[in-house]
């Protein structure tokens, strides 16, 4: 019975409908939460602003940055994508996000058949596919208004074209062009490590083997160059026309020497920062990696393939640990694919070889096992704490609690039967339910998000001769109330501005149009009174300004009591709508 079992299975994942489940199940997995404004993001305000700017303006090719500011730091692609969501589908976060998840969700299928033409063995695609699903990194970066994951993609499609041409030996020239067209589309997605990151993988490849080298006069065909320049050379020339050396000054200077400034580089830091990055955000498949990388046999048949994927490894970590002084674990984001491939590869090896008889391989299934216990009862107190907040958020945490506990039993039983082949899918989506629970459950129901309830409840809506103006608000959520109101603000006073706010304030109140202010509870409270009783408060939202003052300790110390409502209630941070007109 069990080998009819394994004969369905593996028959199954060779027909072609293993696309479309990976497609729907990644695609539901990164849509999950979407709308929430979540902590780690910081430069996707950057790219929504530009796309609203593009919709709004009818300027598809010069980026402005809160309907004011030149942007130029950055290629044009990637704000066109979103440009485009926002054309399609309406002004609003998941829209904004949109381009990253298709792009994602594009990355897991190409992985899958990247697998293939490599290794040809539908398992290890499978596994390679779930591994990219599954690692941390890879899922924060598929649902974030950022450039990386949409290069990451094409930097895989260029790989991947590049190894049809190569390791199939049929159409290589074309194949070699398709190449470099995607390196081009990661070129205009985030700059030079769209080129350099497949470019020199596939140049130091070639030459490293004499059998390889010939292959160096397909690759370095006009053709090839030409279809890039085609890609690359029309929007920067624009731009140059647009604005002269402003642009080039910004665009190939300033944002170059600010990445690669070696004077401020600590390598040893650099190193040890995305060392340590690479299994942190590709856990536990880093582990499974190197454990493969060093107690499997080598496959004669396949020892280029391997090769191929190492160097892609290498030059990526190399360009961004030894060329770039910002420390930012999303760089490594391109060469997640690579890493996701060969972990389905020596995921097969190890069960080819009996990979149960390994000592370090039980180790580290039973050191999942315990983090997933480990996990279930952090969800199990989370639970509790949830269900103070609402019905929604104890179902989730609730049904995260019971895929984790199945997940442990059903790994402990393959773990005991030694039934190798169910443990990495198990392992993947128990990961990838606990991420969907916390993104759609745990988080939006105990972080309050002010600025969508200030712009849906206050200020969407309202007519174009009504001003809207912040005080003493950061870039970040400026942007997220232009974009949840669907347009640009009126006035943004920060900074050394706010004092001058007092005085336009002070002009506007008995001004015929509406006006409409947003700021924080400081700059409230350092409001004149005589502005106070003008600008009387519309409306108000808060969130939790925790700052370190609450440890762990107390936090826990407030679930076990049931006063986890009350305890963050002392941490509440208000934002409020004032307006002029008093009948409002």
């Amino acid at each position: 019975m069990l080998m009819n079992l394994k004969t369905n299975i593996l028959k199954f994942i060779k027909r072609r409908e293993i696309y479309f489940i990976l497609a729907i199940a990644s695609f539901a997995l990164f849509c999950s939460g979407l709308s929430e404004i979540t902590t780690y993001l910081c430069d996707e305000t950057y790219y929504l602003s530009h796309g609203l700017g593009m919709v709004k303006s009818g300027d598809w090719i010069t980026p402005v940055f809160e309907g004011r500011e030149f942007a130029f730091q950055k290629p044009i692609l990637f704000h066109w994508l979103v440009a485009l969501s926002f054309k399609v589908f309406g002004v609003n976060m998941f829209s904004g996000r949109l381009p990253s998840v298709v792009f994602a969700t594009s990355g897991i299928i190409i992985v899958y058949y990247f697998s293939l033409i490599l290794f040809g063995n539908y398992k290890g695609a499978l596994f390679s596919s779930l591994a990219l699903l599954s690692s941390s990194l890879y899922f924060l970066d598929a649902r974030a208004a950022r450039t990386d994951m949409v290069l990451t993609f094409f930097i895989t499609l260029s790989m991947l074209f590049f190894a049809k041409g190569f390791f199939g030996q049929k159409n290589r020239r074309l194949y070699f062009i398709f190449s470099f067209i995607a390196m081009g589309l990661a070129t205009m997605t985030k700059g030079p490590p769209g080129f350099l990151i497949p470019f020199i993988s596939m140049v130091i490849f070639l030459l490293i083997f004499s059998k390889n080298r010939p292959a160096l006069k397909d690759i370095f065909t006009p053709w090839s160059f030409l279809f890039f320049l085609l890609i690359v050379v029309p929007w920067p020339l624009t731009m140059y026309i647009l604005h002269g050396n402003r642009f080039i000054r910004c665009f190939f200077f300033e944002e170059l020497v600010h990445k690669v400034d070696r004077s401020s580089m600590d390598l040893l830091s650099n190193i040890g920062y995305y060392l340590g990055t690479m299994v942190r955000h590709f856990f536990p498949w880093s582990i499974f990696l190197l454990i493969g990388a060093l107690s499997t046999k080598k496959k004669e048949n396949n020892r280029n393939e391997a090769l191929f994927l190492f160097l892609w490894i290498v030059v990526t970590f190399g360009i961004f640990a030894f060329f770039l002084s910002p420390n930012h674990s999303r760089y490594l984001l391109p060469l997640s694919p690579a890493l996701a491939l060969l972990t389905g590869e020596y995921l097969v090896r190890i069960e080819e070889q009996s990979g149960f008889g390994n000592r370090m391989f039980k180790l580290v299934v039973l050191l999942i096992l315990s983090l997933f216990v480990v996990l279930a009862l952090v969800l199990l107190f989370l639970t509790v704490a949830i269900y103070s907040f609402g019905y929604y958020g104890f179902i989730f945490s609730l049904l995260a609690l019971i895929v984790i506990l199945g997940g442990i039993i059903l790994l402990g039983r393959f773990y005991k039967r030694k039934i190798f082949a169910p443990i990495p899918p198990t392992i993947a989506c128990t990961m990838a339910t606990i991420a969907f629970i916390f993104i759609s459950g745990i988080i939006p129901a105990t972080t309050p998000d002010p600025w969508k309830e200030l712009s849906l409840r206050y200020l969407k809506g309202i007519g174009k001769e009504t001003k809207i103006v912040t005080l003493g608000i950061d870039r970040g959520p400026r942007v997220w109330l232009t974009i949840y109101t669907s347009r640009f603000l009126d006035g943004i006073y920060y900074g050394d501005r706010i004092d001058s706010a007092y005085d336009y304030l002070e002009r506007e109140k008995t001004s015929p149009e509406t006006l409409l202010v947003v700021l924080p509870d400081s700059e409230y409270l350092r409001l004149p009174e005589d502005l106070k009783r003008d600008y009387p408060i519309k409306g108000s939202s808060f969130t939790y300004d925790m700052k370190g003052e609450a440890n762990t300790k107390e936090i826990f110390r407030a679930i076990r009591a049931g006063r986890l409502k009350p305890f963050l209630s002392k941490y509440r941070k208000y934002f409020y709508v004032l307006t002029n007109r008093k009948e409002l």
